[in-house]
């Protein structure tokens, strides 16, 4: 699976994280998305070619497998992935165009000034035309610093509501974590068993299906399990902690 996308976008959460968020990015990217590509990928290559059943039904075992697998657990993991990292995506992705928007104003400030400085420097030694010049060139600069002083100030003023957004995005992660972990309950239970039964048509009568290396499937799936639920501790802390700032 092609992640590296994902891999670019989630470096630069890390590097603008706090502690908290670093260890949600450890829970996040180097636990989940390792796991998925390089164990998890080897133990359900064949998940579908090594399900068996006792039958030679034709089409039997395909129904069957899609009965107790109706998504393919590589598959559910990677949209897990990836719907629990677009929100803070989403989030940094706006806050660093906002912060971007107003370092450039502050540049034009800084600028400015320093044409301020060299037409009063100069001021002094000009006759009267050059004088009328500058004077309309001072009216200029007067004008286009209040304007960016102005954009400067509209900007600030959306601080607390990045600050909204970022907790937010909080509770859109942890009800994230939450969907996924109640789905992944629901759809695989606790454990991968080593037979099912199926009565789906074709198939004639009650069918013994035999599931490939469930044991390794079953430790696998408390691994992200676990994960899912670390990821969803740290995030709550995160949301009290920034609570708490707010108020």
């Amino acid at each position: 699976m092609a992640y590296s996308v994902l891999e670019n976008l989630l470096a630069q959460v890390n590097r603008h994280a706090t502690i908290l968020g670093k260890y949600w990015f450890v829970a996040l990217y180097t636990c989940r998305i390792v796991i998925v590509c390089s164990i998890a990928s080897a133990i359900y290559s064949d998940e579908q070619s090594s399900f068996k059943c006792n039958t030679l039904q034709v089409g039997c075992e395909n129904v069957c497998f899609n009965q107790i697998s109706p998504i393919s657990q590589i598959r559910f993991w990677a949209v897990q992935i990836i719907f629990t990292c677009a929100p803070t995506v989403i989030f940094v992705l706006w806050a660093v165009n906002a912060v971007h928007c107003m370092m450039n104003l502050v540049r034009e400030i800084i600028q400015d000034r320093a044409v301020q400085n060299a037409l009063d420097s100069r001021s002094a030694d000009g006759s009267a035309s050059e004088l009328s010049l500058k004077l309309v060139d001072y009216q200029n600069y007067t004008l286009k610093t209040k304007m960016i002083r102005q954009e400067v100030q509209n900007i600030s003023a959306e601080l607390p509501s990045i600050l909204l957004m970022y907790i937010l995005q909080l509770l859109l992660r942890i009800a994230m974590e939450c969907f996924f972990a109640f789905v992944q309950f629901k759809i695989y239970g606790t454990q991968i068993k080593n037979s099912y039964l199926c009565n789906r048509s074709p198939c004639r009568v009650v069918t013994q299906c035999f599931m490939s290396r469930p044991k390794e499937k079953t430790i696998i799936s408390w691994i992200m399990f676990g994960l899912t639920v670390w990821s969803r501790v740290v995030n709550y802390h995160l949301f009290i902690v920034m609570v708490l700032m707010v108020t």
